[in-house]
């Protein structure tokens, strides 16, 4: 089901250096399960982040970062 939504999240949008890991399409998952964030394969580093987590401060342009909320839902998705 989910390779079903996501296939024509690509339409559309372009690729800036503000989207400099392809996050914006993604935006959709908002609000879902961070076990979806968990379960995406992708060919650039990926990122999920529990909410109160320490992380590295280091800037990957083309890594994506899945931020969790309190109740393990994705909260914000981000380049970096």
């Amino acid at each position: 089901v989910l390779a079903a939504v996501l296939a024509g999240c690509g339409a559309g949008f372009a690729k800036g250096p503000e989207d400099s890991c392809g996050a914006v399409p993604f935006q959709i998952l908002i609000g879902q399960p961070g076990a979806v964030a968990e379960a995406l394969e992708f060919d650039r580093p990926k990122r999920v982040i529990p909410e109160g987590s320490a992380v590295t401060m280091d800037f990957l342009p083309e890594r994506i970062n899945f931020d969790l909320d309190a109740a393990d839902r994705i909260a914000r998705i981000y380049c970096g």
